[in-house]
């Protein structure tokens, strides 16, 4: 596997593989730490679909034997956009981090909608050093996922 440094401070956030799997420059998987491995562990949480069912539908999860892992806003696709599907959605970002990523805090969430789609910016901490971070999610009418920093 290829070296990864991790900066002094930040050793209990660990070193992970960059998912999807890709490769290094020395030929070995790529790997992530420290604050590059959170916001990498925040980008999977929010683009990976749960397992719901409404009515008579069904949507298989993406994680096989790990139907509960991610973010269920992709059921929000075929909503009328108002304030109150704003609000779940923001509910719906900050449970699943609440829930997947324990190395982090969510500190402040705001959305705004555009003409390409829901925009929504997250803020966080890293637990333990306090260290700020965002990411920006935009979520398109499609149900396509964007991310910025």
């Amino acid at each position: 596997m290829a070296t990864t440094r991790i900066k002094p401070g930040e050793e209990y956030l660990g070193i992970g593989l960059i998912g999807p799997l890709q490769e290094s420059h020395t030929g070995d998987f790529a790997t992530l730490a420290g604050l590059d491995l959170v916001k990498a562990s925040w980008k999977a949480i929010l683009s990976t679909q749960l397992r719901f069912s409404v009515s008579r539908s069904f949507t298989a999860p993406e994680r096989f034997m790990r139907d509960e892992f991610g973010c269920n806003v992709k059921s929000l696709k075929h909503e009328n956009v108002d304030d109150g599907l704003v609000e779940l959605a923001e509910a719906i970002y900050v449970e699943a981090l609440q829930t997947w990523e324990p190395r982090s805090q969510v500190t402040r969430i705001s959305s705004e909608l555009l003409d390409e789609g829901l925009e929504t910016q997250i803020d966080g901490l890293i637990v333990g050093t306090n260290e700020p971070f965002n990411l920006v999610v935009i979520r398109n009418a499609a149900g396509k996922i964007i991310f910025r920093n």
